[in-house]
């Protein structure tokens, strides 16, 4: 198959869009290097979001990853809530950080934050971008004046079209932001392909989303009026910010760190509309929220047409037919609440209390199964309290939920740091059947907050100088029915995870990752019966990089389904390339893919538009490349194209499927 010819229309693009920004970049020789920045930044969010059960976090990852990119920490001045700002440390690490510094003092280099406990060289290089070392006298203040950043994303298909919608087949984001002093105001709008971009009255884009906020240091620590989320402890209550799954073999969890920021994603339903605000005082902290939002559903008549209520809420965004029109903003949801908090040294606790009021009831299911223990009514209370607690070389949270007739979430977990060269994770949660409310999202394997009760155990180990050993089991139990699956049920997952790092210019990592489940067996008659389902992904990648000029990345990823004997097998290069003379970079991929079915489909992580995310899922037998360049006009102005193509092979003629993004950024 795969010498089925080609169309050479896709590499003429490539070459044409590679000859014009080579001979337009000749006038513009300014040196810029933001894109070091944004290969670590995708990188990482690569890695943390790289689960395939929860893709659509990497967006909100790059979103603050970009956001410390672009105004680091002064890591040596800094207090725990500036610390925090580095998201993706433990609070273990968070912790470590702050005792080194009041021990020894400032740090000097990024070799002594890798020599810290709980820290390693690729750790301090990840940071050595998102951070200042120095006193804070040496830090420029960015914010001292006013500044603006503005960037429009463009997406089509040129292969897919379909007449019937009543918009174009662009996808169009435009996302602002200006920053004064302790102020921010933003807006973002979005269109996906197919919906009409402005309507309605006053016309507006189908997504459009505001805020105006403030950041203080006093009394006042944050005002947001507008479009804003909020997470509060573990999640379980209240997370309307990203959603990680539970890695297998991190070297930590994300901490229970409670927080209001503005939202800027383009989730149509999971956020707040109205105002929040955050005080503190000594030990002390207070968070108060309300809103007021549209969210979308689908709504019935009951038999006897006398109740209108929810059948089932909608949240793909997606309003490009009659039908998925209808369910746009059909209720209203009311929220508000307030978290509580104090903050020892050694020990942070907190209560959160929120109700959730619907314009319209979800009615009584206890004639489906299924949906025996699920939320009836139009109110929603939900009572959790939370700690953090970090004594010795260990760290101990947990927190408990309550919703209501008898349904309850608990999330107890631990780290612990015996040497400094080996983590040993622990987590049990348990959900109640039914337990939930519309923006609960606590760790577990489900997004839905409800019916799991499972305990997860990792430890990652320096085993010798440069080779890093991780290993992690999850086992997880369903007590109750759930989508097809119409039995209590068990699923495993483990991985084994090797990772070599002989020097800065090479990275060697090998994996092997096992999931099983049980699910409903299709008969044309009778009951259901049982299938297990597991499978096993073995993955290698090569990362090496020349200076900062050059970097190549070799993967190769291996599946097997056990019971079908369906097979998978990806092969991909990577080649990332930036001028030294030129503003200019440029990102490329050739990869090679065949698997038997669906069930043995593979995922990979690839660099995309700022802001954006693209891990698409490979079946069949094909091949896809990807082209993207980033030219910068000046230190104001930017610009990345990406053109990908996925070609399937097995069938003739050839299936082909192409994609254009643009995106332009503008800072002033």
């Amino acid at each position: 198959m795969y010498e089925q010819e080609i169309s050479m229309k896709p590499q003429l693009i490539i070459l044409g869009l590679t000859v014009f920004f080579t001979v337009s970049t000749a006038l513009h020789c300014q040196e810029i290097r933001q894109s070091d920045i944004t290969d670590i930044a995708e990188e990482l969010a690569g890695e943390l979001a790289g689960d395939e059960d929860d893709p659509e976090s990497a967006v909100s990852f790059l979103e603050r990853l970009q956001e410390l990119a672009e105004n680091p920490v002064p890591i040596n001045s800094a207090g725990e809530n500036e610390l925090s700002r580095l998201f993706f440390l433990t609070d273990f690490q968070i912790r470590a950080l702050r005792d080194h510094i009041k021990s020894t003092g400032s740090i000097l280099s990024l070799y002594e934050i890798a020599s810290i406990p709980g820290f390693d060289r690729r750790t301090a290089e990840i940071m050595s971008h998102l951070i200042i070392i120095g006193e804070a006298g040496s830090r420029v203040d960015l914010k001292s004046k006013a500044m603006s950043r503005t960037f429009s994303n463009f997406i089509i298909k040129p292969s897919v079209s379909d007449n019937n919608c009543p918009g174009s087949a662009w996808k169009i984001l435009v996302r602002h932001k200006t920053e004064k002093g302790p102020y921010t105001a933003g807006f973002t709008c979005e269109k996906d392909p197919g919906e009409k971009f402005l309507s309605g009255s006053p016309p507006l884009p189908d997504f459009f989303s505001a805020y105006v906020a403030f950041s203080g240091r006093g009394l006042v620590r944050k005002v947001i009026a507008g479009d804003y989320s909020a997470k509060f402890g573990q999640g379980t209550a209240l997370n309307t910010g990203f959603h990680t799954g539970i890695p297998l073999t991190a070297a930590g969890y994300f901490p229970s760190r409670s927080e209001i920021r503005p939202y800027t994603s383009v989730d149509e339903n999971n956020f707040f509309r109205g105002a929040a605000c955050e005080l503190a005082s000594g030990k002390a902290g207070l968070s108060l929220f309300v809103s007021h939002n549209r969210i979308d559903a689908t709504t019935e008549y009951s038999n006897d047409s006398s109740i209108l209520f929810i059948k089932s809420l909608y949240k793909t965004g997606l309003h490009n037919t009659p039908a998925t029109i209808l369910k746009k903003d059909a209720i209203a949801e009311t929220a508000y609440g307030a978290n509580l908090s104090l903050n020892f040294t050694r020990v942070t606790t907190g209560m959160n209390f929120h109700r959730t009021v619907l314009s319209l009831p979800f009615i009584d299911s206890a004639t489906t199964a299924e949906k025996l223990f699920d939320f009836s009514g139009r109110r929603k209370d939900i009572l959790s309290a939370y700690y953090t607690a970090s004594p010795g070389r260990s760290l101990l949270f947990g927190e408990l939920s309550y919703g209501g007739n008898k349904k309850y979430a608990l999330v107890q977990g631990f780290t612990l740091r015996p040497s400094g060269r080996l983590t040993i994770n622990g987590l049990y949660r348990y959900y109640s059947p039914g337990f939930g409310g519309l923006h609960s999202r606590g760790p577990g394997v489900s997004s839905s907050a409800s019916n799991e009760e499972g305990i997860l155990g990792n430890f990652t180990f320096e085993a010798a100088r440069y080779l890093f050993i991780s290993a992690g089991y999850d086992l997880c139990r369903h007590p109750w029915l759930r989508y097809r699956t119409s039995f209590p049920s068990l699923s495993k997952r483990y991985e084994v995870k090797l990772k070599y790092l002989p020097h800065d210019k090479l990275n060697i990592e090998m994996s092997y990752n096992y999931r099983s489940s049980v699910n409903n067996e299709k008969k044309e008659q009778g009951i259901a019966g049982r299938k297990s389902t597991s499978c096993g992904t073995f993955k290698t990648v090569f990362r090496y990089s020349q200076e900062k000029d050059l970097s190549l990345n070799f993967r190769i990823d291996c599946k097997a389904v056990r019971e079908s004997g369906s097979r998978g097998y990806l092969m991909s290069q990577d080649l990332i390339y930036r001028f030294r003379s030129l503003p200019l970079t440029f990102w490329s991929r050739f990869c090679i893919f065949s698997t038997d079915d669906w069930d043995s489909r593979l995922y990979v992580y690839e660099y995309d538009l700022l802001y954006s995310y693209s891990i698409p899922a490979f079946s069949r037998e094909g091949t896809r490349m990807y082209l993207m360049t980033e030219w910068n006009f000046s230190s104001f102005v930017r610009i990345r194209l990406k053109y990908s193509l996925t070609s399937f092979h097995d069938n003739i003629p050839s299936e082909n499927t192409d994609e254009l993004r643009m995106q332009l950024s503008i800072r002033f």
